[in-house]
């Protein structure tokens, strides 16, 4: 293995503040390019910009292209480029620092119809404090738009949805505050929206009086397990069906006014307790169809059983 000499031919070494300059570059560049951000700095007077090359990639400049004040202004959309003038023009003078998001006039390739981007410039001050230049950054948050412009749509479509459910139907967190009210929930609990959101729901349905709700929910979240029940609430004046399933937020809980039926059928065991105790035999037996031999009996009161005999 060849040994070299400690006084060999001489090597040509770069200076270390050249190395040291070059891999700042050289790191600068690729968080520019991870992040989608694009530098700037403006020497005032003047009009000629310094910026990156992540910057001319974000303003569809050809690589090494001269941009000036007036050329970035005009990679805005009409509708803003008043606007950048406005907040070049107070940075400069001011010394106001601004921090906006705008739309670039380069529509091709984007999901939106225009590239989106973030706007960012600051004043540079001598060392007695005077402006002498701008500096700035350009980031590119189309992606981060779309995702947001997905988000609406998809919010828009489950407020709708929700809203067309006829059943009262109500979201809570996993403290039973309500979180969500369709039109319906509102009429049945005869409060507003706005009244409500943000409210534990027994605060305002049970008022006090009764705890079964509060248990049902609290059980449902800690199970994990879907909760059915049927209570009565002062408050309202109604019987309700209550169905609550829990999710990772909290609970999706159903509202069915069963007053109607509750009632039918404390009628119904009322008039079946008032003929059991008729003296007079009651039998009630169904109607059949024609083929069938005899009618089945469905019913018989206690003087029935008395007299015959049989149970």
């Amino acid at each position: 293995m060849p040994v070299f000499p400690p006084h060999g031919p001489s090597l040509k070494i770069q200076a270390p503040d050249d190395v040291a300059q070059g891999r700042q570059t050289g790191l600068l560049a690729l968080v520019e390019r991870t992040a989608g951000i694009g530098s700037w700095r403006l020497a005032l007077p003047g009009q000629q910009l310094r910026h990156s090359s992540q910057c001319a990639a974000i303003l569809a400049l050809a690589p090494g292209s001269c941009l000036t004040l007036d050329a970035l202004v005009a990679c805005f959309t009409p509708e803003c480029r008043q606007r950048v003038l406005a907040l070049l023009q107070a940075c400069g003078q001011d010394g106001r620092a601004f921090d906006q998001e705008m739309q670039l006039d380069i529509p091709a390739g984007k999901p939106l119809g225009r590239q989106w981007v973030r706007v960012v410039g600051e004043a540079v001050r001598s060392d007695t404090g005077q402006i002498i230049g701008l500096q700035g950054a350009l980031q590119d948050i189309s992606a981060r738009k779309q995702a947001q412009s997905e988000t609406q749509r998809l919010a828009m479509r489950l407020s709708t949805t929700l809203a067309s459910i006829t059943e009262a139907f109500v979201t809570l967190d996993r403290q039973c505050c309500f979180t969500y009210l369709n039109q319906e929930s509102e009429r049945l609990l005869q409060r507003p929206a706005g009244e409500l959101l943000g409210r534990e729901v027994w605060q305002d349905i049970i008022n006090g009086v009764g705890q079964r709700l509060k248990h049902q929910l609290q059980t449902a979240l800690a199970t994990n397990h879907r909760a059915e029940f049927e209570d009565f609430y002062p408050t309202l004046g109604l019987w309700l069906e209550v169905r609550a399933y829990p999710f990772a937020e909290g609970l999706a809980v159903y509202f069915r006014d069963v007053t109607q039926r509750r009632k039918a059928q404390e009628q119904l065991m009322l008039l079946q307790t008032c003929i059991a105790r008729l003296n007079d035999i009651v039998l009630i037996a169904e109607i059949v169809p024609a083929h069938a031999p005899v009618p089945l009996i469905v019913f018989v009161n206690q003087a029935f059983e008395h007299h015959t005999g049989y149970a």
